[in-house]
């Protein structure tokens, strides 16, 4: 019996092939991969795995974001953000997690610093991510939108990496939603 199909999914264009993430219902981050050669229509089937590290999407969690780029010296870079639960938080509340990909990196898919560490973004349940990238001579400027998840409210969180700070900061941009 087939499983339902994931509501979200993120796509994206890297080295020439695409790739196309989702989380499967064992709550892996998957991806497709497009076929190398001309002559093969059928996507490779992959999960995300990182040594040492439980990458389980949080249950009921389908949010995912990815962006690509092509970085300094022709490395191809690509970002996914999905939602992991805070095992440490009472609330086992969600926080994003940034997973990601280089060409110069021997070792595959590894954790990014965006959710790697306190202090943690919360999302809310069932909100959406979405990021943007935006390639400079001398670096690529990414963003992550996200809802975060407040004890009296929700806010829209801008979340962007600082190359002063040598870190990801956040700020909200808009703290007005009452509903959706």
């Amino acid at each position: 019996m087939v499983s339902e199909p994931t509501r979200n999914i993120a796509a994206v264009e890297s080295g020439g092939r695409s790739y196309v993430f989702y989380i499967n219902s064992d709550h892996k981050l998957c991806y497709l991969l497009s076929p190398s050669g001309r002559n093969n229509n059928d996507f490779d089937q992959q999960t995300i795995t990182i040594p040492n590290v439980d990458l389980k999407i949080k249950c009921g969690s389908e949010q995912i974001a990815a962006v690509a780029w092509e970085g300094k010296g022709g490395r191809e870079e690509i970002r996914v953000y999905c939602v992991l639960e805070d095992k440490s938080d009472p609330e086992k509340r969600g926080y994003v997690q940034e997973i990601c990909f280089s060409t110069s990196n021997a070792n595959g898919w590894e954790l990014g610093l965006l959710g790697y560490a306190a202090p943690r973004s919360y999302v809310a349940e069932g909100s959406s991510l979405s990021a943007s990238v935006q390639v400079l001579p001398d670096r690529a400027d990414i963003k992550l939108f996200a809802f975060e998840k407040g004890k009296d409210s929700v806010k829209v969180n801008l979340h962007s990496y600082s190359y002063t700070a040598q870190d990801w900061v956040s700020k909200t941009i808009s703290g007005k939603i009452v509903a959706w």
